[in-house]
């Protein structure tokens, strides 16, 4: 089966955000399933062809991903050119030009190249344009492209709906397939809550929607071999290996080292989605309670000033990191207690799959992938209602149990750092999908439903 991964980004190449880390580790547990796995992404200018090893051919770059045997090839270089670094992907909606020329690469790439993929799996909004046009060509067209039996399936995972809606409709409507980045939120989209006005569309193809939960690269997140925290440790020693990365911790922090519980937040600085404000509105009560407080992240202007002022009135309890620095992030998952993820909605989160296998208690609203990796009072603890006060009690649990003298924290610790989030076990699901797909397009063709 040949199958082309098309994204916005796709590490170590280029990464912004969660989507990165799903381009850069699903495709290589694909290929070890026997998949003829091939990933496409925009030729960012800041992509340095020395750096990445990367060989031209007719317009079109040419690399592996990372240290994987995984081919990348590298689209539109002249379409991005004048965009400025590849932040763009989450940029203007001046984006939305940069990306239809995008799509109209990917669709010479595949009509000019030996290889043909069986089926194309896009990611997000941004291959939009590219599943219109396939969903619309005629049989003549795919032939004329060197597909035989004028077939080519498509899927789509969508990884976050908040974004260019009105484009991210024509992927919803073209797709063969359309699967969400865990079960609980292709629930969740279905609904007036979630579905970003997409519920009219969602509802239409909910017999072709799935939801597979995404993994986590266990070579990389890794307290046994991890350079970045001060102590490496693993299932065996987790006790002493918290203590001194939270010794370290509290130190770099200039908090008085004490057994108070260490929270600490990693991630983006977004109101909309992640609850920052949630948790702005409730440091007072947890430094009240005992507890201390490290937030790593940036965003919106709002959410840091709010963040940042609550902090300062408490230096010693509280301390507000407005950036993003990936050593800190490995130190406060080793070294922190237990991890808040006030979102109001999480597609997926990575970040408690990260946290359980260093031995960190995620704290987090039951929503989306949060509900579906979390077992509450088993490897973490989970609350039901969007809002401070029951982020509040959420944490006033967790901190019983950790003064507690009893065995149920350490007990929780040690099963979340035996919870299972490899990407071997997703890469499986999506083999499915593919299949799933590919007789469904056979099917959509043999009756010609898709011909115009």
């Amino acid at each position: 089966m040949k199958v082309l991964f098309v994204a916005a980004e796709a590490a170590p190449i280029v990464k912004v955000g969660g989507l990165g880390d799903v381009a850069g580790s699903l495709p290589p547990s694909l290929m070890r399933l026997g998949v003829d796995i091939r990933v496409a992404i925009p030729w960012y200018p800041d992509i340095d062809a020395v750096t990445w090893k990367i060989s031209e051919n007719k317009g079109v770059g040419e690399t592996r991903l990372g240290d994987t045997d995984v081919p990348v090839y590298l689209l539109s270089r002249d379409v991005f050119a004048n965009t400025g670094k590849h932040e763009a992907i989450v940029g203007t909606d001046e984006e939305e030009k940069w990306f239809a020329g995008f799509c109209a690469a990917i669709i010479e790439f595949i009509r000019g190249s030996d290889w043909k993929p069986d089926v194309f799996h896009g990611n997000d909004w941004h291959v939009a344009q590219a599943l219109e046009h396939f969903e619309k060509a005629t049989t003549e067209e795919l032939r004329s492209w060197g597909y035989a039996s004028a077939n080519l399936a498509s899927l789509v995972t969508i990884h976050n709906l908040s974004y260019h809606t009105e484009v991210l409709r024509k992927a919803i409507l073209s797709a063969d397939l359309i699967n969400a980045v865990s079960p609980s939120y292709a629930r969740e989209i279905l609904t007036e809550e979630f579905c970003e006005g997409l519920c009219a569309e969602l509802n239409e193809r909910k017999v072709d929607l799935s939801g597979v939960i995404n993994g986590i690269d266990y070579g990389f997140w890794d307290p046994k071999k991890d350079a970045f925290i001060s102590s490496q440790y693993g299932g065996e020693n987790w006790m002493e290996g918290k203590k001194r990365n939270k010794e370290a911790l509290v130190a770099k922090l200039g908090f008085s080292a004490n057994d108070r519980l260490l929270l600490g937040f990693v991630g983006r600085l977004d109101p909309h989605q992640k609850g920052v404000l949630v948790l702005a509105g409730a440091i007072e009560r947890l430094v009240n309670m005992g507890c201390q407080v490290v937030i790593l992240g940036s965003g919106n202007a709002r959410a840091e000033k709010a963040l940042q002022q609550v902090c300062e009135r408490h230096p010693e309890s509280c301390k507000a990191l407005l950036k993003y620095d990936e050593a800190l992030a490995h130190q406060i998952y080793a070294g922190a207690d237990a991890l808040v993820i006030p979102s109001r909605f999480e597609p997926c989160g990575l970040i408690q799959m990260i946290a359980m296998k260093y031995g960190t208690l995620p704290i987090a609203h039951a929503v989306g992938g949060l509900k579906d990796t979390i077992q509450d009072g088993k490897n973490g603890i989970l609350y039901e209602n969007y809002d401070s006060s029951a982020f509040v009690q959420a944490v006033e649990r967790a901190y019983r149990m950790f003064t507690d003298q009893g065995s149920q924290w350490g007990n929780m610790v040690q099963s979340a750092m035996k919870a299972d989030f490899s990407w071997d076990r997703s890469a499986q699901e999506y083999v499915k999908l593919y299949e799933r797909a590919l007789e469904k397009s056979k099917n959509t063709h043999s009756m010609s439903l898709r011909h115009i």
